[in-house]
């Protein structure tokens, strides 16, 4: 058995997930996806609408359950773990990064970031304080204050990468991270999580329709009707902010 030293960061085994219809149509989202993403890697999972990548996405995160296989998340088996063990276990070693950004309009970006750490009881002193370096982390300390409309959608995502990273996960997970943003931003963005990825050896996984932001990862995972096409090394084209 492999030690927690050297697990993958993320494992799936033969996920397959299933929606019932009707009471004679099924559909199949996935149909028996495998793969190990290693800790310290940066990917991207690609695929056309409807090919099943957002389900995948959700399976990972553990944010939904497959119909049958199993995911491990840094050598943890999550297929037997009960809702709240699985809400602790996201909570402190996964990060997600969502396209809609998720924040809370009425609360401010610091406060926003907080979240996380208010699930996990930490005091409210040392919730603002690390909530604090995780927006300067991503070059946001001036906007402390802010409400979300007051931001622009690149400042929304950093942000919500801040929360995501505020608990300090092992694994960062971006579903379709740049899809609200122009070419400027995105690419704004992808230098962010090049540099968590770099500098804190976070194991970035991104989800994405773009081909333009897959190649600028070192792994692009292809996926079409609910299976894997292809998985490739890359080499990624350099991120220029």
């Amino acid at each position: 058995m492999a030690s927690a030293s050297d697990a993958p960061a993320l494992e799936a085994r033969d996920l397959r997930k299933s929606y019932r219809l009707s009471r004679t149509n099924v559909y199949e989202a996935l149909r028996g996806v495998s793969l190990v993403v290693r800790p310290g890697e940066m990917a991207a999972i690609i695929g056309p609408s409807g090919s099943g990548k957002s389900t995948l996405m959700n399976l990972l995160s553990t944010l939904d359950r497959p119909t049958s296989g199993k995911v491990l998340v840094d050598g943890t088996d999550t297929s037997r773990m009960g809702d709240a063990s699985l809400a602790t276990l996201r909570n402190r070693k996964i990060g997600i990064v969502f396209q809609q950004y998720n924040l809370i309009s009425r609360m401010t970006c610091v406060e926003n970031v907080q979240l996380p750490l208010v699930a996990m009881g930490v005091p409210p002193l040392e919730r603002h304080k690390r909530a604090k370096a995780a927006l300067e982390s991503v070059g946001l300390g001036h906007r402390l204050r802010n409400r979300p409309a007051e931001m622009s959608g690149g400042e929304q995502q950093r942000t919500s990468i801040a929360r995501a990273l505020v608990t300090r996960p092992k694994i960062l997970l971006g579903d379709e991270p740049t899809g609200n943003l122009d070419s400027k931003t995105t690419q704004g963005v992808l230098q962010l999580f090049h540099e968590i990825n770099e500098a804190q050896g976070v194991t970035t996984l991104l989800i994405t329709h773009d081909m333009n932001v897959a190649r600028q990862t070192r792994r692009v995972i292809r996926i079409r009707d609910g299976l894997v096409e292809a998985d490739e090394p890359n080499l990624p084209l350099p991120v220029t902010a």
